[in-house]
């Protein structure tokens, strides 16, 4: 069965995957699913090319790019030293420094806060699901960073390209966004601040 979705009035289904656009209309097979990021690059787009934007980051994304106050403050160097992963320090803080400029290009559209949002919370979930547990166990570095490679980096970046993958994500990306959630408190390198 074959389903037409409209896109420019914003009644899109999640049900189906897309054969072919046409118009704002997009028309689906029944039997898959069509991404949630592929839905929010298409929005992105529309929104973009009518400079729709919003007056101030959404509440969701705006958790994300501050300090989270009710932890310890240290920044990213401090981070990664505690871990005695301060030999990252200069591709941390280029990597983070590329997703800054990326939020700062496209905070103030509903659907890029939407994306981002989500692309960061399956990294905090997954980090903390996968990679803390290593570090609790003081696995060495070389483990901790694979686990962080094959649990968190490659499957985030598998659920990018179900897209477009509009901002042309790759895996540094994903890595620096890591890095930027480090740096804003949301995720720790070191045994003392993971949840053991």
């Amino acid at each position: 069965m074959i389903e037409t979705i409209d896109t420019q009035n914003n009644a899109t289904s999640k049900q189906g995957v897309a054969v072919g656009c046409n118009q704002g209309l997009m028309v689906v097979s029944q039997d898959a699913k069509i991404p949630y990021l592929y839905l929010l690059e298409r929005k992105i787009q529309e929104e973009i090319g009518n400079n729709n934007l919003l007056e101030h980051i959404s509440q969701n994304l705006n958790h994300y790019i501050q300090e989270l106050g009710d932890t310890e403050q240290m920044d990213l160097q401090g981070k990664l030293n505690l871990a005695s992963r301060g030999k990252e320090l200069f591709i941390a803080l280029r990597l983070k420094e590329k997703v800054s400029k990326l939020i700062d290009k496209y905070s103030l559209f509903a659907s890029a806060n939407k994306y981002l949002t989500y692309i960061f919370a399956m990294i905090i979930h997954l980090f903390k699901t996968y990679v803390y547990p290593e570090i609790c166990a003081e696995k060495n570095l070389f483990e901790i960073k694979k686990v962080v490679s094959e649990k968190v980096i490659v499957p985030v970046s598998e659920e990018i390209q179900k897209g477009e993958n509009y901002f042309d994500l790759n895996y540094e990306d994903i890595e620096g966004m890591i890095y930027f959630l480090a740096g804003n408190c949301h995720i720790w390198f070191d045994k003392e601040h993971t949840e053991c």
